[in-house]
């Protein structure tokens, strides 16, 4: 995220706003698409965050707002809704859109 928002300040870019993905949960909607692209049932561990680990996203969401990000996305947002809520109440109510998927 830094080095994104650091060349798009240097370019011409710099007025953009940055749409940050960083708090992706494990999820078992995502299990058709993993399977279609052959990746783990498990999904991206070092990705993806367990859908009880709400520290864990909220971590994730400071930094990348610490590193630039304007907003922020929440996937998938129909079974963590109260992540959503409190992303908004932890970021100063930094937009933040839920994703179903």
């Amino acid at each position: 995220m830094r080095v994104l928002r650091k060349t798009m300040d240097e370019t011409s870019f710099a007025e953009r706003d940055i749409l940050s993905y960083g708090a992706k949960y494990d999820s078992a909607l995502y299990g058709p698409f993993n399977a279609f692209t052959s990746i783990t049932e498990k999904g991206m561990p070092s990705e993806q965050i367990e859908p009880t680990d709400i520290k864990s996203a909220l971590e994730k969401a400071e930094a990348d707002l610490t590193e630039g990000a304007s907003a922020l996305i929440v996937k998938p947002a129909s079974s963590i809704r109260r992540l959503t809520e409190s992303i908004r109440q932890e970021t100063g109510y930094i937009p933040n859109f839920p994703d179903h998927l």
